[in-house]
């Protein structure tokens, strides 16, 4: 009887990258990694470059140089940057220069795509030649790769004048270009401040930590929310004490997105007086803009928390006079119980109420004097609070002992 060969199932994704991974760096294990190369998975692809780039030499780099405008552009910045590791920049920029005058289109755009990734400024030049190429995907790749190079201050020029490309996202990668070698910034920036596109306002919001506080006062009053908000979340990762006068001017702004990033941005800025225009923003209409700013209140030093809201209690409306007490409990006691002990009396059952609370959760003896009169406190819901308070508090004091 005959019995028929089973059929072998082909490699996955997963077992030919580890089969990849597998192979020494040893010279051995070049060929098998030129033809890792021609795999349909752009993580094999990215593997075998980098592995190349390590045991490789000339003749591997004439073969990456000859496919280099041809390769799929999921791979194309990892083979010329396995290209620029083999030392072969030089050679290849020549190759990506003839390319941007290719009648074909792609060919142009890996040109100028590669071009940025070979990390040679003597790339520029022709860079800023093909930002006159019909293509607006030609003219974005270019700029892109010129931001990444960046370049003496006078290639500024050409760059800003991108600003009036037809294409929005022409414009919004020239913002990328002239942070990277304006001298002038927000200068050079000004008319992006007003484009049509808030793609490209957007853009511009993305640096604003490198921006005068006039121009991200502008952001931060623009008619978008989706600029402002970009803004504001830009600032939180850079610290700039001179913006903070900025940060608290806009922070009513009508939507809670850009509330809560202002909230984060003026914890970055690192300034005390700053984070405490915060504490209304304690009874904001939307609980993710009150989290965010107990947040950013707590990790102040309790005494100057406890005295931002000493300040703030008298005059406040009922609902953040509540806020600000249950604030408290971020506070030491020594801050905190004087302050209960005056909202004891509150007019508000409601601040009442949030005395009980807080109090009952103060380690502090003093807390039990509050907890006492509030027993007594003509609504009966601060009453019962009071009383599970005071139980809570002794079993705490007990504890102590």
């Amino acid at each position: 009887m005959r019995f028929l060969r089973r059929a072998r199932r082909p490699a996955t994704p997963e077992e030919r990258l580890t089969a990849v991974r597998g192979l020494g760096a040893r010279s051995a294990s070049i060929p098998a990694l030129l033809r890792a190369l021609d795999d349909p998975s752009p993580d094999i692809v990215r593997e075998a470059l980098r592995r190349l780039s390590e045991v490789g030499g000339p003749a591997e780099a004439d073969v990456l140089r000859e496919r280099l405008l041809m390769v799929d552009l999921a791979v194309l910045r990892d083979w010329a940057a396995a290209l620029r590791r083999l030392g072969d920049a030089s050679a290849s920029i020549a190759v990506c220069v003839a390319g941007l005058r290719a009648e074909r289109t792609g060919t142009r755009l890996a040109g100028a795509i590669a071009l940025g990734e070979l990390g040679d400024t003597a790339a520029l030049t022709p860079l800023l030649g093909a930002l006159r190429d019909t293509v607006a995907g030609v003219r974005r790749s270019a700029l892109l790769s010129i931001a990444g190079l960046g370049g003496p201050p006078e290639i500024g020029r050409p760059c800003a004048a991108m600003l009036f490309d037809v294409d929005d996202g022409v414009r919004a990668v020239a913002v990328d270009a002239l942070t990277s070698v304006s001298a002038q910034l927000d200068a050079d920036l000004r008319p992006a401040l007003d484009d049509p596109s808030p793609r490209v306002r957007r853009r511009v919001g993305d640096h604003a930590a490198t921006l005068r506080a006039e121009t991200v006062s502008r952001l931060l009053a623009d008619p978008n929310a989706d600029v402002r908000a970009t803004t504001a979340w830009s600032l939180t990762h850079h610290s700039r004490p001179d913006l903070a006068a900025v940060l608290v001017a806009h922070l009513s702004d009508t939507v809670w997105e850009v509330r809560r990033a202002l909230c984060r941005a003026l914890a970055a800025t690192g300034d005390a007086d700053a984070v405490a225009a915060l504490i209304p923003r304690l009874a904001d209409d939307h609980p993710t803009v009150r989290a965010a700013a107990l947040n950013v209140l707590a990790d102040m030093p309790g005494d100057a928390l406890g005295t931002a809201i000493a300040r703030s209690l008298p005059g406040s409306p009922a609902r953040l006079r509540r806020a600000l007490v249950y604030a408290l409990v971020r506070c030491p006691a020594h801050v905190s119980v004087p302050i209960l002990a005056t909202s004891a009396v509150d007019t508000d059952p409601g601040v009442r109420l949030a005395v009980a609370h807080v109090a009952g959760a103060v380690a502090d003896r003093r807390s039990g004097d509050m907890l006492d009169l509030l027993a007594t406190d003509l609504d009966p819901v601060v009453r019962h609070a009071s009383a599970a308070a005071r139980a809570r508090l002794t079993r705490t004091l007990r504890g102590l002992r």
